[in-house]
């Protein structure tokens, strides 16, 4: 479009400059001071006439460069709205992908990227972090007994109460099944084991019933803290270790191990 109105006004300008070119070739050739009046005003004529085709032009390419300003600024808009309702369809579908779908805590991938930011940040900057690994005592005899229903509940239950038992900057997630795991930042070994007792006693502490009776349900953790060389996966290991323990001594234990790295 600029590429045209240019071309038209050049078309103009040029057609001005031979029309003044004829006017000054008229004033000398004039014969006659009445000649020249009529030469100059027949000339005079015509360049306002093209003058105005010049304004008329300039004007309708102002206008229309307006509308199509605002034309292009309605689909940019249009545009950035589709964007925005991308991005949240997007982060709807991340959120669901890093949600446990029966628990809504996050899930084992969603704990996998924690883990990694807060072991990236124990390396850097030295603050402690612990780690602990939660599993649901007989878990098994529950579905067997009371059915699949009866463990889903069991399991929606225990996952809400992990996550208010515990400080809003911990982290917990469903790992798999019946087990789940729980990033503790600023933790010191010192201070691991009050939190972890508090929760499993108030886990213990749920009235459950299935089909009237009155059932008990425990859990079982192990925990360890990132120490010395660790890699990203050792503390995971030795909590889970930790869990084995708790599980042969009897179970609804909680285990931390003290291993120097």
């Amino acid at each position: 479009d600029s590429r045209d109105a240019q071309n038209q006004h050049h078309f103009i300008d040029e057609k001005l400059d031979n029309e003044l070119a004829a006017l000054a070739k008229s004033t000398r050739s004039a014969s006659s001071l009445a000649d020249l009046k009529n030469q100059v005003s027949s000339h005079m004529t015509l360049l306002v006439s093209m003058l105005n085709e010049k304004r008329s032009l300039i004007e309708e390419n102002n206008q229309k460069l307006i509308t199509d300003l605002a034309k292009a600024q309605a689909r940019i808009a249009e545009l950035e709205r589709s964007a925005e309702s991308y991005k949240d369809k997007l982060n709807q579908q991340r959120s669901k992908s890093l949600q446990d779908p029966l628990t809504r805590l996050p899930n084992r991938a969603a704990f996998d990227e924690r883990l990694m930011l807060e072991f990236n940040r124990w390396q850097r900057y030295g603050t402690p972090l612990a780690i602990a690994i939660a599993d649901i005592d007989n878990f098994k005899a529950i579905n067997d007994t009371y059915g699949h229903i009866a463990g889903d509940k069991t399991l929606q239950v225990i996952s809400s109460m992990l996550k208010k038992s515990l400080r809003a900057t911990d982290f917990v997630a469903r790992y798999g099944g019946e087990e789940f795991v729980i990033l503790l930042p600023q933790t010191e070994a010192s201070s691991l084991a009050e939190p972890l007792q508090n929760t499993k006693n108030k886990i213990q502490a749920i009235p459950f019933k299935f089909k009237d009776n009155d059932i008990r349900i425990t859990i079982s953790i192990g925990a360890a803290v990132y120490s010395g060389n660790d890699a990203i996966k050792s503390a995971f290991e030795r909590a889970d270790k930790a869990l084995y323990i708790a599980k042969q001594d009897g179970r609804n234990k909680v285990v931390i191990d003290n291993k120097k790295r």
